[in-house]
């Protein structure tokens, strides 16, 4: 059984990768018809989650179908379990303000910085060369 926030949201943007994946056809659909078509999918990943997540952590899965499902196929998020409020994680010692930000607030990562840079250097190196 999963308790740590951030296992519990791993395994929920995985599931909802899988899900948006494996239901591509989905984004071509009528928008009135995408949350009819893209629930029951969900509802299987939101059942795998339950199954494997602490109780307390359920909400996780809600607020990564709102961000990679609902966001994306411009519908909105599905109503099948209450909303929870979830307590600051035990196992960091930090509050939930204090977490690290999801992946795509966090700006670009490292490898894409030194990527540039090497690019960079690779350019002034070939101007240099050139203007001899």
């Amino acid at each position: 059984m999963i308790d740590e926030a951030d296992k519990a949201r791993r395994l929920a943007r995985a599931i909802c990768a899988d899900v948006m994946l494996y239901n591509g056809t989905v984004k071509d659909a009528p928008i009135d018809q995408r949350a009819a078509l893209i629930s029951a999918p969900v509802q299987e990943g939101r059942a795998l989650f339950t199954s494997r997540v602490s109780p307390a952590l359920l909400q996780v899965f809600e607020e990564a179908v709102e961000e990679l499902v609902a966001r994306p196929l411009a519908i909105a998020p599905p109503a099948a379990a209450p909303r929870v409020v979830v307590a600051p994680v035990v196992s960091t010692g930090k509050p939930p303000s204090q977490l690290d930000p999801p992946m795509a607030e966090r700006g670009p990562s490292l490898a894409i910085v030194i990527g540039v840079a090497v690019l960079f250097v690779i350019l002034a190196a070939a101007a240099f060369l050139a203007l001899r």
